[in-house]
């Protein structure tokens, strides 16, 4: 199955309700993976919609298509609030949030990053 079409479909989706301007940059031939799709789908959707929630002022996101090694990989880069360092170790825990003020004013359930760590 092809990559590319997965990661547009997501994208446009994406940008209709957000105020960012987001890259897809492909780096690679190596366009077919094997998997389920729909779980592809929905970890990706759910890593790019964080980085659209945690960059309340909009900005720049960067997704980046590449292979290294015979894997295929994305990468997503945005000009949000960030991750205190502290914090990475537990950061696809179910329910677990940054505990920080900004982070505070935004909603969420802290389920996205585990979703994405079962898919």
């Amino acid at each position: 199955m092809e990559i590319i079409p997965l990661i547009q479909k997501v994208i446009e989706h994406l940008e209709n309700t957000a105020q960012h301007d987001i890259r897809f940059y492909i780096e690679t031939k190596d366009i077919l993976f094997l998997g389920d799709r729909l779980k592809i789908e929905q970890a990706f959707s759910n890593l790019l919609s964080n980085s659209i929630k945690y960059s309340p002022d909009g900005g720049r996101i960067i997704v980046r298509l590449y292979s290294r090694n015979d894997m295929l990989s994305i990468d997503i880069q945005d000009e949000g609030l960030g991750i205190p360092k502290e914090s990475l170790p537990r950061l696809f825990q179910e329910f677990y949030r940054v505990d920080n003020s900004d982070c505070k004013r935004i909603g969420g359930t802290g389920l996205e990053l585990a979703i994405v760590d079962e898919s």
